[in-house]
């Protein structure tokens, strides 16, 4: 077949199958009770249920039972889909149970879903091949290999009889995606670039909805059409955000400044890719530092380490904000257990978020926790024993390039900072005075 000449609609197709399939398989492992989202997880299943299947997949593969092939990932996706109705049956207890409300709210999330990966189909389709002047052509050769020869660890594409030593589960993730789809990495790469953009919009909605809407509950005095037109905008203004911005540089060049340009003088143009460069020697400061946005990613083709783990980052920001929520110790615990597999994946994904995430789970666990230290403790525990491990089968073979930690020689410059993450800061800072200035006030607010 011509891949040139082939737009890739069939194999688009057969991926969105797959990405129903699991997303809907795999919902009653989010296990959010007190965050409610308007389309029923639909995103947010599908990051936590690609993080489950593949990783257990995985895990049985790097342990020499088995080659990374079709079999076993079918396999461990049909296997944690019979689990939660298996459960449901020896508990008499209904894990996770559909009615027609729900189905319709979760269809809507599968059509948004669609509609931002068609879009993106669609911008890709102007500019489809590999870039070799980029880290494209590195990261399709990790994900040919890993497809290739479906071995755990796969074969370094530098150095021919080794091992690679790179962060590949997130690649690996991706050749779990062709393989149940029947898609070749020439196709599977550009989709889950598409796949990538969509779930990091919608999930992001998810969690602002569900967040706006859980607080809302608290304010008695406010018509229900209110709080649910504020939870509507606020995942709009999340996902467009932390799509297309992601930080501040934008809206200070890009807004605010062209409207002052007849007071200040005419205004450098704003081209998208302004931002990653802002911090740079070029521009006179010490170092280059680089702030990758997911819609830059889409356009530059990047399938990246960091840029993959997006998917499975966003379900554990939602459980984590679903625990501090949560009051029964049980329902905690299953959530603690999803840390620590989420963790464990994280290792061989993006290191980076691994080290941030742990550090918030941590922080989260010991502040949620603190009327009942010993439950501290115990749930310290079982995220550390299993993120340790599930992924001891590639830390074992994996030689980190680094081996300490020591403190930066440059630093970005402060102003430029705020530039960047100023507008951040002072929402968070405004909201942790909303929640004091709430309890103070004696309403029952859940932190």
């Amino acid at each position: 077949m011509n891949i040139m000449m082939d737009p890739g609609t069939t194999e688009a197709i057969k991926w969105l199958m797959v990405v129903f399939l699991i997303s809907f398989t795999m919902r009653p492992y989010l296990c959010m009770k007190n965050l409610k989202t308007f389309d029923y997880g639909f995103g947010l299943s599908y990051g936590l249920g690609l993080a489950l299947s593949f990783l257990a997949a995985w895990f049985v593969s790097a342990c020499g039972l088995c080659e990374f092939n079709t079999w076993i990932m079918y396999g461990s996706l049909i296997i944690f889909s019979i689990a939660p109705i298996v459960y449901g049956k020896i508990t008499h207890t209904g894990y996770s149970y559909w009615n027609k409300e729900r189905l319709i709210e979760y269809l809507i999330g599968f059509l948004i879903f669609n509609i931002i990966f068609w879009t993106a189909f669609w911008i890709i389709g102007f500019n489809p091949l590999i870039d070799e002047t980029t880290e494209n052509y590195m990261d399709y050769g990790f994900l040919k290999s890993i497809y290739q020869w479906k071995q755990v660890p796969p074969k370094d594409i530098w150095l021919a009889g080794s091992k690679l030593q790179y962060y590949y589960l997130g690649q690996a993730a991706v050749a779990f995606m062709c393989r149940l789809s029947f898609t070749t990495p020439e196709y599977g790469y550009n989709i889950m670039l598409c796949t990538i953009l969509a779930s990091t919009a919608l999930m992001t909605g998810e969690i602002a909805f569900s967040l706006i809407d859980y607080f809302a509950k608290e304010m008695g005095n406010v018509k229900e059409i209110i709080k649910k037109k504020a939870a509507i905008a606020a995942a709009l203004v999340a996902s467009l955000t932390a799509c297309f911005s992601s930080n501040g540089y934008y809206f200070v060049y890009g807004v605010f400044k062209p409207l002052f340009s007849d007071l200040s003088g005419p205004s450098e143009q704003f081209y998208f890719s302004s931002p990653l460069s802002y911090i740079s020697v070029a521009h006179g400061d010490p170092d280059n530092g680089r702030t990758e946005f997911p819609i830059y990613t889409i356009i530059l083709g990047d399938l990246h380490a960091h840029v993959i783990n997006m998917v499975f980052v966003l379900p554990l920001i939602a459980l984590l904000l679903d625990f501090a929520c949560e009051k029964e110790q049980k329902e905690k615990y299953k959530k603690v257990v999803l840390f620590g597999v989420l963790l464990a994946l994280y290792k061989g994904t993006n290191y980076w978020d691994f080290a941030i995430y742990t550090v918030v789970t941590g922080a989260i666990l010991v502040f949620c926790g603190l009327e009942k230290k010993i439950g501290i403790l115990i749930n310290i525990s079982i995220v550390f024993v299993i993120s340790m491990l599930l992924a001891l089968p590639f830390t074992l073979q994996f030689k980190k390039i680094a081996s300490q930690i020591c403190l930066a020689e440059n630093h970005s410059p402060f102003g430029k900072l705020m530039v960047w993450w100023g507008f951040f800061l002072l929402l968070s800072i405004y909201l942790i005075y909303w929640l004091f200035k709430s309890k103070k006030k004696d309403i029952s607010i859940t932190y």
